[in-house]
């Protein structure tokens, strides 16, 4: 599962409050347990675009302190869950996303 995280700045280790002024995403991978972080890659920031951005990385999750309901409509009609009401530093959230709602990995 690939999960995004809006952070407030380029050092990513805060959420953002607001999920619709961030320009810089942790993106996680459940599955590799690898991350990072990426910019939206455009110079001038409309609404919108985060969303655009999310959907061509082709994440599974959002996780937010807060989101807008247009921004919340847009992502679960593409299937991508939200996941509300998150807090504090990044690595975390991301420590709590595992615990709470990632798929365990089955072994062969």
């Amino acid at each position: 599962m690939k999960v995004a995280i809006p952070c407030t700045d380029a050092e990513g280790k805060e959420i953002s409050k607001y999920f619709g002024r961030a320009r810089y995403f942790y993106i996680y991978d459940t599955k590799s347990q690898e991350g990072g972080l990426v910019r939206i890659p455009y110079i001038t920031v409309l609404p919108g675009d985060a969303l655009k951005f999310l959907e061509s990385l082709n994440v599974d999750a959002v996780v937010v302190n807060t989101i807008g309901n247009r921004s919340r409509e847009y992502l679960q009609k593409r299937g991508i869950k939200v996941l509300e009401g998150f807090d504090g530093k990044v690595e975390d959230i991301i420590s709590n996303f595992i615990s709470r709602f990632a798929e365990p990995s089955v072994e062969s």
